[in-house]
């Protein structure tokens, strides 16, 4: 079956639509308004995306023992804050820290991110220095229009336990 004017006993022209250009424009109107949609989803980062860029912030600032970055990151409401501080205020990290095995995982419909990572190298507290393995899991929330960790927790590497921020080497 043939829908050329030719075989419908037609001459001329395809038989025009009511409104055809209306609907042209329609049309236009549509693939643009879901093309920017996907262009701003593309450019939209999830939570886990941003968490993990302020990692990296508060991991610079833990290299550099930039104490008041440190304490930025970290919520006023953080039961482990003043410890932190303390920390930062004694420990300082020689060189570069490995960060492996990030993990991120978003609960609460987006509203609560959960990391947990592997943070090793070699600090300095007072004359002495070790390489220390450490594991850690940070809870993040949103606070002031960006994430801060509300709850950190020290893990051992060795078997997954909590151990003491401030505690030696495991």
């Amino acid at each position: 079956m043939s829908l050329s004017p030719a075989s419908s006993g037609r001459t001329g022209s395809w038989p025009r639509l009511p409104n055809s250009r209306l609907a042209f424009v329609l049309a236009v109107a549509a693939v643009a308004v879901v093309g920017v949609l996907w262009i701003a989803d593309l450019n939209r980062d999830s939570p886990e995306k941003q968490v993990r860029r302020r990692l990296k912030e508060l991991v610079a600032a833990v290299e550099s023992s930039d104490r008041d970055r440190i304490l930025a990151i970290l919520s006023p409401q953080c039961p482990e804050r003043e410890e932190i501080g303390q920390a930062a205020r004694m420990v300082r990290v020689k060189g570069r820290l490995s960060i492996k095995n990030v993990a991120a995982q978003t609960t609460n419909e987006g509203t609560r991110v959960v990391t947990r990572f592997r943070a090793n190298g070699t600090v300095a507290l007072g004359g002495f220095e070790q390489h220390v393995a450490t594991q850690w899991e940070l809870s993040w929330r949103p606070e002031a229009g960006q994430w801060a960790v509300y709850e950190i927790r020290r893990l051992s590497p060795v078997n997954d336990r909590p151990v003491g921020i401030l505690s030696g080497a495991e």
